[in-house]
């Protein structure tokens, strides 16, 4: 067979530097792969063979003595390449692309109250880690976190499952399982190492959350609706306000709106603290009748 000129076909000279053609390689073998250049799949094929070769020492040395008869179609070339050295990239994404870290992600659910991630309260997470060797081999390593998280100081989706029950994820770049894998364009080995999601679970009773708004259902009597004193109504997190008078012509929609005591919005808005307020009926079975026709000539008044 016809001995191909390998520095023609990565259009480099002979006394081209080790880095010059690498550069030439690289934007070469984008240009032809057959991902991106269907009908280059030939020429990508001579490219890596000619890269196999000029790319290492040895056999560059070897292909630019006189006595260089190895170096056919018929002999080392781009099956050979590639079968060896880019096995283990193309497995784990294709020619050009690092391996997708996406299955090396370690997902953990873990309960949580509100109070916790109003006031940036710590937490522990333990998780077991997986580092896959490039022959295959495993190992696991257990792992204790030390977390937190302030809803009030800055946004985080929380996403809600149903009444009384929301969840908040945390994404943890780099404390997900590790692979090693070959990297071609390094020539070397190398690692990647997935993300750590959290997914905390937060149970609230009698408490919403909604856009930002931290909605809190509050019993009152009828005669505290009907005739108000001074009032003090205090969060989940123990901040007090006090409130004289109701300004509210229902009793059906009936609340306390404390501005910027809320969670943070996507926009950076902070949302509101609302007491919800339910007006317990009264128990009116130990009236006298007397007492009772009362009650009633006044509330058919108009």
């Amino acid at each position: 067979m016809v001995l191909e000129d390998y520095y023609q076909i990565l259009g480099v000279k002979r006394d081209a530097s080790k880095e010059e053609i690498k550069k030439s390689y690289r934007k070469l073998a984008t240009k032809f792969h057959p991902d991106k250049n269907p009908d280059g799949a030939e020429q990508f094929k001579k490219i890596a063979e000619a890269y196999s070769v000029l790319g290492d020492e040895t056999k560059r040395a070897e292909y630019d003595s006189p006595k260089r008869t190895k170096f056919t179609t018929d002999g080392f070339g781009f099956n050979d390449f590639n079968s060896e050295q880019f096995r283990t990239w193309k497995d784990f994404g294709g020619f050009g692309r690092r391996p997708s870290t996406q299955n090396l992600a370690i997902t953990h659910n873990h309960q949580i109250s509100l109070l916790a991630i109003l006031t940036g309260e710590k937490f522990e997470v333990i998780i077991e880690k997986t580092m896959t060797s490039l022959n295959g081999s495993s190992k696991k390593e257990p792992k204790t976190l030390s977390l937190f998280i302030n809803i009030r100081e800055r946004h985080f989706p929380i996403v809600k499952q149903r009444a009384g029950l929301y969840t908040v994820q945390l994404r943890i770049k780099g404390y997900g399982n590790s692979m090693e894998y070959e990297d071609p364009w390094k020539g070397r080995t190398d690692t990647l190492t997935g993300d750590l999601i959290v997914n905390l679970v937060v149970p609230t009773d009698r408490i919403e959350l909604e856009n930002g708004d931290i909605i809190q259902e509050v019993d009152i009597s009828l005669k505290d609706a009907l005739f108000p004193e001074e009032f003090i109504f205090e969060t989940i997190d123990s901040k007090k306000f006090k409130i004289k008078s109701f300004n509210s012509n229902s009793l059906t929609k009936f609340s306390l709106n404390i501005p910027d005591q809320g969670t943070i919005r996507e926009n950076g808005t902070v949302g509101r603290y609302v007491f919800k307020l339910n007006v317990l009926k009264p128990n009116i079975s130990e009236l006298t009748d007397e007492e009772k026709s009362t009650l009633v000539n006044f509330l058919n008044r108009p």
